[in-house]
């Protein structure tokens, strides 16, 4: 996979790196190529993490669909959502995959972010227990403790708003730091040390292959189908009819891509072990993992791919922020959604 790796940069040099932004940029038309005859432009796509295959939609996208689009597109690591969203107002990229959460609280802090497609749902947290546990609900959860995997994580917040809504007092609950998915997770459930695990999808593999616990969902309903990462742009980006159109082929190939997941399984794995193959020496983690984003990559909305539907949002916004300061729908856009057509038939 070919990708570069932007690092967080402190906030005065990322406002400094404005001005040398410039030359042969990835949203210059002529930095273009020829394939078969057919011109191609290069573009650059910020990404929060290094896509393994839990954003196996990336690797299935740049391999199919940006291609279909005439877009060779190169992914840029940066170090989590917020960089994504600073590095767009700066502008050090035009497009950007970030949770819509961190997208939102940028603009309330007077960013012009917009998202104009959702590209995944259901990764932002989830909260688990062990299949075998006696826990049914979040109400149970009262006296006990939720492992979390680290004090900072984006699962936090959405728990204690899951706590609130089983009327629970948040701060009646132990939370344990006790990382990410693996062995460590696993002693604390199995020895009772935690009831429950806060948790993203990435860290349900570690768990269920590699420690043999299964997991048990006991996210309420309300709290299922939130909206995780969208395709953000500026709103300067938008205003530009060529950008807009890159951005609307960024969102309609990997929307495209995740349709493709769950019908085309076989492919799609082997597409993501081409892609990063260091992700796919245990291939049963390879294969849980191709399955969650199977899962969590396919539209929120069937009929319309990419649609973020407003009640699911608010319930994510709320739970982060904790108001609503500005429209969702003025940030959160469905406006694009008809212009994307990312319906794949059969």
């Amino acid at each position: 996979m070919r990708t570069r790796v932007l690092r967080a940069l402190p906030a005065a040099l990322v406002l400094a790196a404005v001005a040398l932004a410039g030359c042969g940029s990835d949203d210059d038309p002529a930095a273009g190529g020829a394939a078969g005859g057919e011109a191609t432009e290069s573009v650059q796509l910020l990404l929060p993490a290094p896509a393994g295959i839990n954003f196996l939609g990336y690797h299935v996208a740049k391999e199919r669909f940006w291609k279909e689009e005439g877009l060779d597109v190169e992914g840029v690591v940066t170090d989590g959502s917020s960089v994504v969203a600073q590095q767009l107002v700066s502008g050090n990229g035009s497009y950007g995959v970030l949770g819509a959460a961190s997208l939102y609280l940028a603009d309330t802090e007077g960013a012009e972010l917009r998202g104009i497609a959702t590209l995944t749902h259901d990764d932002v947290a989830r909260l688990s227990v062990p299949e075998s546990s006696e826990v049914t609900d979040a109400t149970q959860l009262a006296g006990k403790a939720i492992g979390i995997p680290a004090a900072g994580d984006g699962s936090v917040p959405l728990v204690e708003a899951v706590l609130e809504s089983s009327q629970i007092d948040p701060a009646d609950v132990e939370m344990p730091v006790v990382g990410a998915g693996g062995p460590a997770v696993v002693r604390a459930l199995q020895s009772g040390r935690i009831a429950a695990y806060a948790h993203g999808q990435s860290d349900i593999p570690g768990i269920e292959i590699q420690g043999r616990t299964p997991l048990r969902s006991i996210m309420p309903e309300s709290f299922v189908g939130l909206p995780g990462n969208v395709l953000g742009v500026t709103q300067e980006t938008l205003d530009d009819p060529a950008k807009r159109e890159i951005a609307v082929k960024l969102a309609r190939g990997w929307l495209k891509a995740g349709q493709f997941l769950s019908t085309n399984r076989e492919e799609a794995l082997q597409i993501g072990c081409d892609s990063v193959p260091e992700e796919c020496q245990d291939m049963a983690v390879a294969e849980l993992q191709s399955e969650l984003s199977a899962e969590t990559q396919s539209p929120l909305v069937a009929e319309a791919p990419g649609t973020t539907p407003e009640d699911k949002a608010t319930t994510l916004i709320e739970a982060v922020a904790g108001e609503i300061t500005i429209p969702i729908s003025d940030v959160l856009l469905n406006e694009y959604v008809e212009q994307i057509d990312a319906k794949v038939e059969g």
